[in-house]
């Protein structure tokens, strides 16, 4: 069996085994899509272990609270400013004493536990030489300014090559959503496993449209925050009925702000209902984000984050394609409802 058969769950392991799945702290989007890789495991009989951090951890104990769950070093990434390369840069030393910390407790939790797998979602640190550690990552060959990328590239690669394999969470096909950010011609151990999306079981749940807008936020802060003090005004004034999800898992109680509804967050069936009952969802272009959106076929208005070129690059795809608009954080202008919708 290889590494990517046993993300399919056909064939249940002959005695139960346990696995380690972890996701990054980096807004919600890691978070979420390990939620499919973890129900997976769990329909094929394995023990399953969570690890992350921050919003992202809440998320997975909100959907899975009976499972064990271990907190991880928050990486806690934050984006002051436009430019990629700078945030990144101030926050360079911190983020390696996370990496260096969260590889200490991988390796502590390894003794006591010895599990048959480790997944990692983008959380470097979490790979072990003594045990079959894979990572999970849409971003093989990340897009970089080619004054750094000379050197961050190799550094990447070499990361990447640290675990026993790559898995892409997409399709193979030259028209995959990831297009060239998931090139596989770098790793011998690269496996596209498939699109990992929540909304997937409710791809054929057709209510009738109960919201003109539904507004998700996410990502790190404090664009996130940016965002909202940025669409909140505009929705207030629309007619018609719009919903707002903060991405604050465990935040402040739902309010209601003129024509918007206001939570914190919403998780699996609720959210897919909220999803499938919208017109129009406005959302970041983050990967699982545009996942979510493609199985249930809905048009969005895309947001890319400021000084992610990865976002920037899907919402062009997804623009180019015609199911989404694209607009600057900065300039957003949310269009009303159709009159005959009103």
């Amino acid at each position: 069996m290889t590494g990517a058969d046993l993300t399919i769950g056909r064939r249940p392991p002959p005695v139960p085994r346990r696995v380690l799945i972890g996701a990054l702290d980096w807004g919600l989007g890691h978070a979420a899509r390990s939620c499919v890789l973890v129900q997976r495991y769990l329909d094929a009989g394995w023990a399953v272990d969570l690890a992350s951090s921050g919003p992202a951890g809440r998320l997975l104990r909100a959907e899975f609270p009976h499972l064990p769950y271990y907190e991880l070093p928050a990486y806690a990434v934050r984006y002051p400013g436009r430019n990629m390369y700078r945030n990144l840069a101030r926050q360079l030393p911190r983020l390696l004493r996370t990496g260096y910390r969260e590889n200490r407790w991988l390796r502590r939790y390894c003794r006591r536990t010895a599990p048959d797998l480790i997944i990692s979602d983008s959380r470097f640190g979490l790979y072990h030489p003594r045990h079959r550690s894979v990572i999970v990552t849409h971003q093989t060959e990340p897009i970089l300014h080619p004054a750094v990328g000379g050197w961050i590239l190799p550094v990447y690669r070499w990361l990447l090559r640290r675990f026993s394999a790559v898995w892409v969470p997409d399709h193979a096909g030259p028209d995959r959503l990831s297009g060239r950010l998931s090139s596989p011609d770098r790793y011998p151990e690269a496996h596209f496993i498939g699109p990992l999306s929540r909304m997937a079981a409710f791809a054929e749940y057709r209510p009738a449209p109960e919201w003109d807008t539904l507004t998700l936020l996410s990502g790190p802060e404090p664009q996130r925050t940016y965002l909202e003090r940025e669409l909140l005004p505009q929705l207030s004034r629309l007619p018609g009925r719009h919903l707002l999800v903060r991405g604050q898992p465990g935040g402040a109680a739902p309010t209601v702000a003129g024509n918007v509804e206001i939570v914190a967050a919403l998780f699996g069936a609720e959210l897919a209902r909220a999803l499938a009952g919208a017109r129009l969802v406005i959302c970041r272009s983050g990967y699982s984000t545009l996942l979510d959106l493609r199985a249930l076929d809905k048009p969005a208005l895309l947001i890319p984050t400021p000084g992610q070129p990865e976002q920037h690059n899907l919402a062009q795809r997804a623009g180019a394609r015609g199911w989404a608009t694209v607009q600057a954080q900065g300039s957003v202008v949310v269009p009303p409802p159709p009159p005959e919708l009103r």
